[in-house]
């Protein structure tokens, strides 16, 4: 029986480069090793080696292959792609060690762009090691088992309680307990310093460092704030929900904990349940729409607001979010003033009860119940009588605007959104 921790697999199969790979020099012994193994890997998938004969470092190889492309290798992806990924991922663990000798001081006078780039880069590779140390372990626990031939369970190892697969646990133990651990097991100790795991305290510390010098900084530099997000809405960076919320000061997990929703019910069997757009397929539908001057988009539903304030920040337009929820709004409208954008409004109330015939533009992401989002659709149908209005729609209230003969579905290019997901439909 092989030792898989299957939540430390990657399901997706996608590429996790974090560095650009340099040329691929051989005169590295272990580098030119390691393309050896990626070729073999390549080349034998399907048929792997009797694991009796192969060696522990073999076996870490194969595993540090198989976190990057999963157990089975994309038909469309060439053996370059394949190689390039893979060592991608290989010598992304030397960058750990310049990332922990950056001083939070030394951020002062960095761009935020920068800082976030850095910042981005710190938690892939912290959840990076998580993950490989995972593999560690499970590679280490089949080579005893093809030793003596039979199943070898963990606890029998490392003792019962020792949870030593997650790495938080794992530095629990003091220095000179790790160090004893590791020389009674030294082919983890080939692993833990393969992969840099020594250096994961010192990330996570730097890591926490440099987010609050951050966090500090940008709490009262709201023009700065602003900046950021308007070269963040035009550049393809990777936007991370989290960091960007904490930005503008989004907090829905204290404001949910004040939500009465027993004081809801008044409204009926609604939708009250919050989840956000994530502000990449919002950057990816606002540059397709090209919102001109004249424009109102109204976002039907819209939570704490991330489309208007990030709207209202990057494009031209006016933008207004309504919302059933009282205590979101209220935190909408703080972040709203904080920043002072004049051309965000959010209101209050129920969708049904509400006047939006001045909007040209309207998004939805599955925001209310089924007879809800079918007099909505037909408020929508009585302003497109009028005037051309386009549709912006996440989830599976799609399928809704796709049955209506007076919208039509707009061809677009939205590379960051999952296909299907979301669309922009037009009335005709």
């Amino acid at each position: 029986m092989k030792h898989e921790d299957s939540a430390l697999e990657n399901k997706n199969n996608k590429p996790v480069a974090v560095v650009e790979v340099g040329a691929d020099s051989e005169a590295d012994p272990e580098r030119a090793r390691f393309i050896k193994s990626i070729k073999d890997y390549w080349e034998n998938y399907q048929e792997y080696k009797e694991e009796g004969k192969l060696s522990f470092t073999e076996r870490l190889d194969q595993e540090e292959i198989k976190a990057v492309h999963g157990l089975i290798l994309q038909p469309e992806i060439t053996f370059e792609e394949f190689k390039k990924e893979a060592l991608s991922y290989h010598d992304s663990f030397e960058k750990i060690d310049d990332l922990v000798k950056i001083l939070p001081q030394e951020y002062a006078l960095k761009e935020f762009r920068e800082i976030m780039k850095d910042i981005d880069q710190m938690r892939k590779l912290s959840w990076r090691l998580m993950s490989v140390w995972g593999h560690v372990i499970s590679a280490y626990l089949n080579e005893l088992e093809a030793r003596r031939g039979e199943y070898v369970r963990s606890e029998e190892i490392f003792g019962t309680g020792n949870s030593y697969w997650n790495v938080e646990d794992f530095f629990v133990l003091t220095p000179p307990e790790r160090e004893q651990f590791l020389s009674k097991h030294p082919e983890l100790k080939e692993g833990y310093e393969r992969f840099h795991i020594y250096q994961y305290p010192k990330l996570m510390e730097r890591l926490a460092a440099i987010e609050q010098t951050f966090y500090t900084r940008m709490s009262s530099n709201y023009e700065e704030v602003k900046k950021y997000i308007v070269e963040m809405h035009w550049s393809d960076d990777k936007m991370d929900d989290e960091t960007i919320d904490i930005i503008f000061g989004i907090n829905d997990n204290k404001v949910e904990k004040k939500v009465d929703y027993k004081r809801l019910k008044e409204y009926g069997n609604e939708q009250f349940a919050y989840q956000g757009t994530p502000y990449e397929y919002i950057r990816d539908f606002l540059k397709e729409l090209n919102l001109k001057g004249d424009d109102v988009l109204y976002d039907l539903g819209c939570g704490y607001g991330r489309i208007p304030l990030y709207g209202a920040m990057t494009t031209p337009g006016k933008y207004k979010g309504i919302e059933i929820v009282p205590e979101r709004v209220e935190e909408a409208n703080t972040i709203k003033n904080k920043f002072e954008l004049d051309n965000v409004e959010f209101r209050q109330g129920n969708v049904l009860e509400q006047d939006y015939s001045d909007g040209s533009v309207f998004f939805l992401f599955n925001p209310f119940c089924l007879s809800t989002l079918e007099q909505v659709i037909e408020k929508l149908r009585e302003i497109a009588r009028n005037k051309r209005i386009r549709i912006v729609s996440y989830g599976p209230c799609n399928d809704f605007f796709y049955r209506q003969d007076w919208l039509k579905p707009i061809e677009t290019n939205l590379p960051n959104t999952p296909k299907g997901r979301v669309k922009i439909f037009e009335s005709v």
